[in-house]
């Protein structure tokens, strides 16, 4: 259980917001955040996952735009 608060400067009102959630975590050796965490609060489940953790190296290449993967040629 949490306690939070919601203030509106514009209003000047603000209101505590009691927060009951439970919250699950998959922790292993030699890694500094757990592998998957949800939390649970309500009607609402959030899903955080670490994803391609055995290779490091997926993902999209960032693309070099000084050189260019394509040729021009000039049409007689």
């Amino acid at each position: 259980m949490e306690t939070d608060s919601v203030y509106v400067d514009t209003l000047n009102f603000g209101q505590q917001i009691v927060r009951k959630y439970t919250e699950y975590k998959w922790l292993t050796n030699g890694k500094k955040q757990p592998l998957l965490e949800v939390t649970e609060e309500n009607a609402i489940t959030q899903v955080t996952y670490i994803d391609s953790i055995f290779d490091p190296g997926v993902g999209i290449e960032k693309a070099d735009i000084r050189k260019p993967k394509y040729t021009l040629h000039q049409i007689q």
